[in-house]
């Protein structure tokens, strides 16, 4: 019997290694595309571009609209401190305050008299005593 089998196996074809079948260097995934695939594909990435790019533009106004607030609430601020400076001098320019600094600190007293000069002539006039300077 291993008699016969070994005949068998010589009358049949003789073993033969397999070949092995070298790689052959495809291009790249994308330019094996259908040229539909190719369209869904460029299509995808138009829309990934352009939302990305509405991404980036959203953030840039998102900014510079935090900016304007900053800005409109350094405004009210300023605006604030500039009023509260204006009444500060409105107080130091006023005539009772200055009245009353050169009664109390300079001694000084309003005149019975104002004399007005002008390029020739002197002239006294007779004017009433007030206690204070009206506003």
């Amino acid at each position: 019997m291993l008699v016969r089998k070994a005949a068998y196996w010589e009358q049949s074809a003789p073993y033969v290694e397999p070949v092995r079948k070298k790689k052959v260097k495809t291009q790249a995934f994308i330019w094996d595309l259908t040229p539909d695939m190719r369209q869904c594909l460029l299509t995808v990435l138009l829309a990934m571009v352009l939302g990305l790019t509405c991404l980036l533009l959203t953030g840039v106004t998102e900014n510079a609209r935090k900016e304007t607030v900053n800005l409109q609430e350094q405004i009210v601020l300023e605006n604030r401190t500039n009023y509260e400076y204006n009444l500060g001098l409105a107080e130091l320019r006023s005539p009772t305050r200055i009245q009353k600094i050169a009664q109390q600190k300079l001694g000084m007293v309003l005149p019975d008299n104002f004399v007005y000069t002008s390029k020739n002539t002197v002239e006294e006039r007779n004017v009433t005593m007030k206690k204070d300077i009206i506003e």
